[in-house]
């Protein structure tokens, strides 16, 4: 079992990814581990169910800490984690992390020619944010004031289904750890989907 001493970005990340081992709703296609290496977005063909490799990043190239797909829901995720919610706020690392969201949904959008990425090129890719928060879970204003952040840096972005912004919160507190997911709508006409990201993202 493993011992946790403090809360930082890769057992906040950890605890998130953990879930979708038994979770059949929601596939990830990438994940980035703490300094480790380059890595490929991966995913099955919706045809025949063989994986292979959709994209490859390069050493040097700016990397989401988490993609994941939904099929019935037609849905990306694109996750960006910290182990606190106002790291995701500090200026720059938010613009960083808009960028990478934009351009890698121009990239999963160009890959219809991809054999394991066709029938997934149109579908909706939202920005998701990941953090830590050690006893107490953050308050609606504080995440509200991050969602709005982040909306305001894509949602100029056509490439981005800036209508919802996923918000995912790992709660350490006396050893333990649990996650809970949240969204803002931003067009009350895609409410039922932020609802339904929610209910499939914790089943």
């Amino acid at each position: 079992m493993r011992n946790i001493n403090r809360l930082n970005e890769e057992i906040a990340r950890w605890a998130f990814e953990i879930i979708y081992k038994n979770n059949t709703s929601w596939k990830i296609a990438f994940t980035n581990p703490t300094a480790g290496p380059w890595k490929t977005i991966k995913a099955p063909s919706k045809s025949n169910g063989q994986e292979g490799e959709v994209y490859r990043f390069i050493l040097e190239e700016d990397r989401p800490d988490i993609i994941m797909y939904n099929d019935a829901l037609e849905t990306v995720i694109i996750i960006e984690a910290k182990d606190s919610l106002e790291k995701l706020l500090e200026r720059e690392q938010a613009r960083k992390s808009a960028a990478v969201v934009v351009k890698l949904a121009n990239i999963l959008g160009s890959k219809g020619d991809n054999p394991f990425w066709r029938g997934r090129e149109n579908y909706k890719v939202v920005l998701g944010l990941l953090w830590g928060s050690t006893d107490y879970p953050e308050n609606d204003t504080e995440k509200n004031r991050l969602y709005d952040h982040y909306h305001d840096l894509v949602k100029d972005e056509d490439v981005v289904f800036s209508s919802i912004i996923v918000g995912v919160e790992t709660l350490y507190r006396s050893g333990n750890l649990r996650c809970t997911a949240f969204y803002k709508s931003y067009d009350a006409r895609n409410s039922s989907l932020g609802d339904q990201i929610i209910e499939t993202l914790m089943e």
